[in-house]
């Protein structure tokens, strides 16, 4: 089994959080680090209908997908108790997770997707490159929110044969237990 991270690397479908410190960066380059900054770099919102997504690095790796996990460091948007969905696109298909009222400080938030939410049948490589990630305020009671990482950990099975002796910066600090 091996594991690659991919993180943001550029503008996806919809790019309307507000970007902190908004110095002129794309949203996607305030959630790409590989260590969280916890806000110094991060997108936010108080608005109920905005939505932030976010291309991910693509990948020339070869071998059966087992899973994609997502991950998410997110907050509240003031103190007060706020939701904040965080998702991904694949193809025409959106999937939003909320994990209901989000606290004060930042905390980690992921989640295993076995199969393609767009084709409901196990991941392949095409899907992985053309994959968006991101935050969601939309149709939410109590919404706003922060995000300041995001990143996909793709769990496969390198081809026989084939070595993966290239395992990224990311992938060395979540088996070292740095992430």
């Amino acid at each position: 089994m091996s594991e690659l991270i991919l993180r943001p690397n550029g503008i996806g479908a919809s790019e309307q959080f507000a970007a902190v410190p908004g110095a002129g960066e794309d949203n996607w380059e305030n959630v790409d680090e590989a260590i969280p900054d916890e806000g110094t770099t991060e997108n936010r919102t108080a608005v109920q209908t905005v939505k932030d997504l976010y291309e991910i690095e693509n990948s020339s790796k070869t071998g059966v997908i087992n899973s994609v996990t997502l991950h998410a460091r997110l907050r509240n948007w003031d103190g007060n108790a706020y939701k904040l969905q965080y998702g991904l696109r694949s193809g025409g298909t959106e999937d939003w997770n909320e994990e209901g009222l989000l606290g004060g400080a930042y905390a980690n938030y992921s989640t295993v997707y076995n199969n393609d939410p767009n084709t409901s049948a196990a991941w392949i490589w095409a899907a992985i490159n053309a994959l968006q990630i991101g935050v969601n305020c939309f149709g939410l009671a109590l919404w706003g929110g922060r995000v300041t990482q995001m990143y996909v950990v793709v769990d496969y099975e390198a081809e026989a044969g084939v070595g993966d002796k290239s395992a990224s910066m990311g992938s060395k600090m979540v088996a070292a237990g740095l992430m």
